[in-house]
C-alpha cells in the first residue's frame, strides 16, 4: 500500500498508470508486476506486509501498545 504524503507519484500496476496526489492511497497486489515513479518530488508512505504460514503469538507485554494514528483529521 502507498499514501501520498506530498507531491504526485505515478504507480504502475500491470501496465495500467496510476496518479497519485497527497492523502491517495493505492494497493500493489502482491505478485503482479507494479512500479513507483515520481513525477515531481514525491513523499510517500509505504506499508508491506508479509504473510506469515506459521502461527506468530504477540507477546503479551507489548499485545496492547499498538494505536492507529491518522494522518489527516476525518
Amino acid at each position: 500500500m502507498v499514501i501520498c504524503l506530498d507531491g504526485v507519484g505515478e504507480i504502475t500496476i500491470d501496465d495500467e498508470k496510476y496518479t497519485l496526489k497527497p492523502g491517495e492511497t493505492i494497493i500493489m497486489p502482491a505478485r503482479r508486476p507494479h512500479a513507483v515513479f515520481a513525477k515531481e518530488q514525491f513523499k510517500m508512505f509505504l506499508i508491506v506486509v508479509f504473510h506469515s504460514k506459521r502461527k506468530v503469538r504477540l507477546n503479551e507485554s507489548i499485545r496492547g501498545s499498538f494505536r492507529l494514528h491518522r494522518l489527516w483529521p476525518v
